[in-house]
């Protein structure tokens, strides 16, 4: 069984989407979004992954369907 987000409940360690990254329970798209809101070093990865469509304009993630239904969504750097 796989763990769940303990923010958003979104499922962790998902292949093929790289916001469900296990940062210690939580995901990288809660944390990431966290850290840039704080004015950390993630700001620039928050920019990165708007610009490659893993997250809304706002900075909010993606749901785990747009990775779903677009498997080899990646950037193109």
């Amino acid at each position: 069984m796989r763990g769940r987000c303990g923010l958003c409940k979104r499922i962790l360690s998902v292949e093929g989407d790289p916001l469900s990254a296990d940062c210690g329970g939580d995901c990288w798209g809660c944390i990431g979004q966290i850290e840039a809101d704080l004015g950390g070093d993630p700001q620039q990865n928050i920019s990165k992954e708007i610009e490659w469509g893993w997250r809304e304009r706002d900075g909010t993630p993606k749901p785990q369907s747009f990775f779903q239904k677009h498997p080899k969504y990646r950037p193109t750097e």
